[in-house]
């Protein structure tokens, strides 16, 4: 994790809240001490554009097969963003 910026000490304080499988209340109280640097470093997050410009980002860095993984339920606003993207 240190090419993504996150300290050993996050990752440790991560695991400690965690357990398996994690709960939605796990992810609650994890989510509570990542700041929102390291989740826009390491994720495609906000607005559709914001999504497809860290995309193209990773893209441009050299990854060959971006894994696009929905964290909610409806899915369908991730497919419609990505649907024509770079046609």
């Amino acid at each position: 994790m240190k090419a993504s910026g996150v300290s050993e000490e996050l990752l440790q304080k991560v695991q400690s809240i965690m357990s398996w499988p994690a709960t939605e209340e796990d992810y609650i109280r994890a989510g509570a001490v990542i700041p929102d640097e390291v989740v826009r470093n390491v994720m495609a997050v906000g607005t559709t554009q914001e999504c497809r410009d860290k995309v193209a980002e990773y893209i441009d860095a050299g990854v060959t097969c971006p894994i696009l993984y929905p964290m909610m339920d409806d899915i369908k606003p991730v497919v419609d963003a990505f649907a024509d993207w770079r046609e």
